[in-house]
């Protein structure tokens, strides 16, 4: 359980990282948020494993909303040529 203090930390810590992503609008924007969002969970939780579960989740997120997108993308490309080809 978490005490009320890292629990509002951890909401502004969210808030900033997402923030942070809004004024910097490149692609690469997003990956600094993922690293400042686990740099700073690691300054609540010192065990590495947990950290080292945070870069996890992190990197099964950016799987998630950006390569799967692109992967999904490219199969909506082909089937929409090959569709086109045909007509």
């Amino acid at each position: 359980h978490f005490t009320i203090d890292e629990n509002i930390f951890m909401i502004f810590a969210g808030l900033l990282a997402v923030i942070t992503m809004m004024f910097i609008p490149l692609p690469g924007a997003s990956g600094g948020t993922e690293l400042a969002f686990t740099l700073l969970m690691g300054t609540i939780f010192r065990d590495a494993n947990v950290i080292l579960a945070l870069v996890t989740v992190m990197l099964l997120w950016r799987v998630v909303t950006y390569y799967f997108g692109m992967f999904y993308g490219l199969i909506a490309y082909l089937f929409l040529q090959r569709r086109k080809v045909r007509s």
